[in-house]
């Protein structure tokens, strides 16, 4: 899929700041449209029949399904709000990498699981309207 991604849109990178940040057209690959990316339920029933798989995690991440107990929320002193008026995006995942960093918690990633992430800032209002009229491509097979 990276060969068909690169024809599309641009060289497969692990950098910030790429088109999937801001692009309504990259938002719509990953969500399925054109067919080249199964739909995330696929993607879990495939995975699920896979021994677990888990690696240790040596950046920051920003997307993910974080799974932790209460206690380790408490530990962290809760959320950190968003100064008022800011976006505030990732605030969540920078707190706990920086907990887990300064407190040495490993950051262990599954990777036999399937995280979707529905939209970045910019593309909210517009992927929101794509959800409406392509239902589809987000229902959970029965």
């Amino acid at each position: 899929m990276i060969e068909t991604y690169e024809k599309m849109f641009e060289k497969v990178l692990y950098a910030l700041y790429r088109m999937i940040y801001d692009s309504l057209d990259v938002a719509k690959f990953f969500w399925g449209e054109g067919g080249f990316v199964p739909s995330i339920d696929k993607m879990n029933a495939a995975f699920q029949t896979q021994k677990i798989s888990y690696g240790i995690c040596s950046i920051r991440f920003n997307i993910g399904c974080i799974l932790f107990h209460r206690n380790f929320w408490k530990a962290m002193g809760g959320w950190q709000l968003p100064s008022p008026g800011s976006y505030g995006g990732a605030l969540d995942e920078l707190q706990i990498c920086r907990f887990c960093m300064e407190n040495h918690f490993a950051m262990v990633v599954a990777e036999n699981s399937v995280v979707g992430h529905f939209s970045f800032h910019v593309q909210t209002e517009a992927m929101k309207e794509y959800y409406l009229t392509h239902r589809e491509i987000f229902r959970c097979p029965k």
